[in-house]
């Protein structure tokens, strides 16, 4: 399949005269910037991974309608910049060529940064979710509403697969010490109560390529694995980006704007563990993954992963993974 006469096609359907077309990349899903005849500038979403490492929960009709719903609320009810949806000339918010899921949105500006790299991204990153969370804890989903839950059922589905994933050479301890802390995971995800403001839909994918700097703002995009979670998750992935003596400074800034319950560094610890073990479900199937997996995960085991499974604390001190 042509992937640009399909882009080009898919933007006959909206009515903005079309001045270039630049491919930025492809992953869970291909994106273009599109600029048009007035120079303002938008990123079409052609919904298809370059491989099948995602399944149907996240890419039917109704998880990207559900996901745009959602992007489009956090647009109109807080001042959070976030990608805003345009609907095609039919009315709808998702334009089909050839079997494949278009979405056009507003393009953001800003920089991508490779980690947080001073206290004052920290803090704003902080405030940033928190604003998302705040949002999500009020937010009552409408009806039909479709998107992925992150609970235990994702830890069983790496369980499953490591033994599978052959042309991953993980070395037996390192296999031995995901089985542990996926096991313990589950216990650990099951016995959470969901309720009192812990529990709602996250972004799920706040990493340092899906967040923009721009003046003092920060600006999340690519809500491609949004879901419902516990809300911390979202801190916890940030933190395989957050250098150790930024992370407080990323967690007072959110306290002030949505509340961090009384053990939120233990809680913390084990949604970094389990962030990082629900990455497996994508990476596992993505064979060029097995290039640099085993080596990261070796020292994820090593490091963080033997804290959790001891009960020691490592967020804010030891070695982290990416050293």
């Amino acid at each position: 399949m042509n992937h640009l006469l399909t882009a080009a096609e898919a933007l006959k359907s909206y009515a903005i005269h079309v001045d270039t077309i630049q491919l930025i990349g492809q992953s869970g899903n291909i994106v273009y910037k599109v600029t048009d005849s007035d120079q303002h500038t938008y990123s079409l979403h052609l919904n298809k991974s370059k491989n099948d490492a995602l399944d149907s929960k996240w890419t039917s009709y109704e998880a990207l309608k559900s996901q745009l719903q959602w992007v489009d609320a956090l647009a109109a009810e807080t001042d959070l910049v976030v990608p805003i949806s345009r609907k095609n000339t039919d009315g709808e918010h998702i334009t089909i060529i050839n079997g494949v899921l278009c979405t056009l949105t507003s393009w953001l500006e800003g920089e991508n940064k490779s980690y947080i790299p001073t206290k004052e991204d920290a803090e704003n990153t902080g405030t940033m979710i928190a604003k998302i969370h705040k949002h999500s804890s009020g937010w009552k989903t409408p009806d039909g509403f479709s998107r992925p839950a992150y609970d235990s059922s994702a830890i069983a589905s790496v369980l499953e697969q490591l033994d599978q994933a052959s042309e991953f050479s993980f070395n037996q301890k390192t296999l031995r010490v995901l089985k542990e802390a996926g096991n313990k995971l589950i216990r650990f995800l099951d016995s959470q109560d969901k309720r009192n403001g812990k529990w709602g839909m996250i972004h799920a994918d706040l990493i340092c390529p899906n967040i923009l700097f721009y003046n003092q703002e920060v600006r999340p995009i690519d809500f491609g694995a949004c879901g419902f979670g516990f809300y911390l998750r979202d801190i916890a992935l940030l933190f395989a980006y957050t250098p150790l003596e930024l992370r407080e400074a990323v967690l007072e800034a959110y306290s002030k704007c949505f509340p961090l319950p009384d053990n939120y560094v233990k809680l913390t610890e084990a949604f970094f563990v389990a962030a990082q073990m629900e990455s497996l479900n994508f990476l596992l199937r993505v064979p060029e993954a097995s290039e640099w997996v085993p080596t990261t995960f070796d020292k994820l085991t090593d490091r963080e992963f033997a804290s959790f499974l001891m009960d020691e604390h490592f967020l804010f001190s030891g070695v982290p993974f990416w050293c």
